[in-house]
C-alpha cells in the first residue's frame, strides 16, 4: 500500500491511502485508483481517487485547486442523488514525491454497460431491465439516443451521419424533412443539417418494444414522451424479473442474442453520444 493521506471533509476526517490494485481507469486528465478510507474514525469504506496534474509544483496545484473548487467543481461536492456518482472531496497530497490533486469518488464495484456488451454475452431477457435504469437514472434524458442503445442491441446497427429523405409530394418540391419554426430544438437544426437518420425498425420486433422505440423517435422533440411516462409504458411491466415469458424461440431473441455477439465498442460509442435534448 501507498502512505497515508489526511484531510478534513465536511467536518469529518479522511485518512485513506491507495490500494495494491491495477488502474481503475484512465481519462483525459488523470488515472483513477482503488483506495480504502477511513471516515471520521467511524466507517471504513473503498473509494475511488483520481490523481490529476502529477508532477506539479505545489503552488501550482493548490492554485489549480482553488479555481477548480470555486468553479467546475464547485456543484459537484453538493450534488447528492442515487443514480449519479458522489464526489466526496479534493485536496494536494502531502507526499513530497509526486505530488498530485486526489479528487476523491464513490467507488462503483459494478461495470458499464458497454464493458459488459464488449466482454460477455448479455441475455436478451435484460434488455429492458437495462433501459429502464437508464430511464430511472435520468429524468430529463436523451430519450432519442435511448431508444438508439435499444435499437442497436436489436439489430447491432448503430446511426450514421445521412441525411434524412423522404418521398416527394405533390404539395412540396423538396424531398427533406422540415419542421416549424416555432418551439424546435437543436434536435431539429441536427437532423435537418443531415447529423441524424430516422432509424428504421426490424419487422420481427414484439409488439410492445416497436411501441417504445416509435415513441423514443418521435420527430418533434415537444411531442416525444418523457423518460417519466416511458417509465410506465408495457415494455418495462416485468421489467425487474426480466421478460422469460417471451418466447426464446423469437426471430427478435434470436437476432439479438447474434447481435450481443459482435457489438463493438465504437457502435455503442456511437449511439451514445447522439444528443438530442428532450
Amino acid at each position: 500500500m501507498i502512505g497515508l493521506e489526511y484531510l478534513d471533509i465536511g467536518g469529518q476526517s479522511w485518512v485513506y491511502q491507495l490500494l495494491d490494485k491495477p488502474v481503475l481507469g484512465f481519462g483525459a486528465f488523470g488515472q483513477v485508483y482503488l483506495a480504502q478510507a477511513a471516515i471520521h474514525g467511524k466507517e471504513v469504506r473503498k473509494i475511488a481517487v483520481k490523481k490529476l496534474a502529477i508532477g506539479k509544483t505545489r503552488d501550482y496545484l493548490e492554485s489549480e485547486l482553488e479555481k477548480k473548487g470555486e468553479n467546475s467543481w464547485k456543484y459537484l461536492f453538493d450534488l447528492n442523488h442515487p443514480n449519479i456518482l458522489k464526489y466526496y472531496g479534493a485536496h494536494v497530497t502531502s507526499l513530497s514525491i509526486m505530488l498530485s490533486i486526489d479528487l476523491l469518488m464513490e467507488y462503483c464495484s459494478g461495470e458499464s454497460l458497454e464493458n459488459l456488451l464488449l466482454t460477455r454475452k448479455i441475455p436478451a431477457t435484460y434488455t429492458s431491465i437495462y433501459a429502464k435504469q437508464v430511464l430511472e437514472g435520468l429524468r430529463r434524458t436523451d430519450i432519442w439516443s435511448l431508444g438508439c442503445i435499444v435499437l442497436d442491441l436489436v439489430c447491432e446497427t448503430y446511426p450514421r451521419l445521412v441525411t434524412i429523405q423522404i418521398p416527394r409530394s405533390e404539395s412540396t418540391d423538396t424531398q427533406f424533412r422540415t419542421v416549424e419554426r416555432n418551439n424546435y430544438s437543436e434536435l431539429e437544426d441536427l437532423l435537418r443539417m443531415g447529423g441524424i437518420p430516422f432509424p428504421v425498425l426490424p419487422k420481427d420486433l414484439p409488439d410492445d418494444l416497436e411501441q417504445f422505440l416509435n415513441r423514443c423517435f418521435t420527430f418533434e422533440h415537444n411531442k416525444r414522451s418523457t423518460a417519466a411516462e416511458l417509465l410506465q409504458d408495457p415494455f418495462f411491466e416485468d421489467a425487474h424479473v426480466g421478460v422469460a415469458s417471451r418466447s426464446q424461440d423469437c426471430p427478435f431473441l434470436i437476432s439479438l442474442n447474434y447481435a450481443l455477439k459482435k457489438v463493438t465498442n465504437s457502435s455503442f460509442l456511437t449511439a451514445t453520444l447522439l444528443v438530442a435534448r428532450n
